[in-house]
């Protein structure tokens, strides 16, 4: 049994069709030249790792690329949240995934 009370062919039956709809979003954006951040927070050990590892798999590497930033400096954190991820926008086409401040996920390609 799951966390969430599913059953694991039920988690499976899911990702599969999350992983097949985030396939065919990424196809529209290449095709379409339009951008997605997507940004993942949580505390340390709360699964961001895994949880991007598992949605992203299927996806094609070449337009999928996960960032990590470090922990945050004095400058970054008195600025906006968002800011700290500005040097990770995409180019057209192209889809990331990114953990939020405190995380230990390596900055890499998937």
């Amino acid at each position: 049994m799951m966390p969430d009370g599913k059953d694991d062919d039920s988690y499976k039956r899911e990702l599969r069709a999350t992983q097949i709809e985030l396939v065919k979003l990424q196809r529209e954006l290449i095709q379409s030249h339009a951008r997605v951040l997507v940004i993942v927070e949580g505390r340390d050990g709360a699964g961001k790792d895994g949880t991007i590892k598992r949605l992203t798999e299927h996806m094609s590497p070449r337009e999928t690329r996960i960032f990590a930033p470090g922990k945050p400096s004095d400058r970054e954190q008195a600025e906006w949240y968002f800011q700290r991820f500005v040097r990770s926008f995409l180019p057209a086409g192209e889809f990331v995934s990114s953990t939020a401040p405190g995380t230990t996920a390596p900055a890499s390609s998937a």
